[in-house]
């Protein structure tokens, strides 16, 4: 099976590509995002799955928005909870990471934590 994005080795192409139409980004930016994310999974050892990765203009989540949202950019989401989500978040900000919006209720099988790189620094909930 051949792998679209062969430098990040812990993510699936299916968790990377659009669930909406199968794209992938290509872009630097998106790139420099996974390089980033890839390193803090290395760093941090434990699995972590990317439950929204690139989403086209198209994508039903981005058509309700106003403006471009960061997943057409460059954003990942994140499911993890409990203890994983406090580690996770902990190196999120070491890492640079300067969008962060934190989705802890609920179901633990629905949580997450969505990382971008945009220029200012923007935390938020869910």
């Amino acid at each position: 099976m051949s792998k679209h994005y062969n430098a990040f080795p812990n993510f699936s192409d299916k968790e990377l590509a659009c669930q909406h139409c199968g794209e992938f980004n290509d872009s630097e930016e998106f790139k420099k995002l996974m390089a980033k994310v890839q390193s803090l999974r290395d760093t941090l050892g434990f699995p972590f799955p990317i439950t929204s990765g690139y989403r086209c203009k198209d994508h039903p989540l981005e058509i309700k928005k106003e403006k471009v949202g960061q997943h057409t950019i460059a954003a990942v989401d994140i499911g993890v909870s409990g203890e994983r989500a406090y580690k996770l978040l902990d190196m999120a900000f070491q890492y640079g990471f300067k969008g962060i919006g934190i989705k802890q209720t609920g179901k633990h099988s629905k949580r997450f934590i969505h990382l971008d790189l945009r220029d200012n620094p923007t935390l938020w909930s869910y």
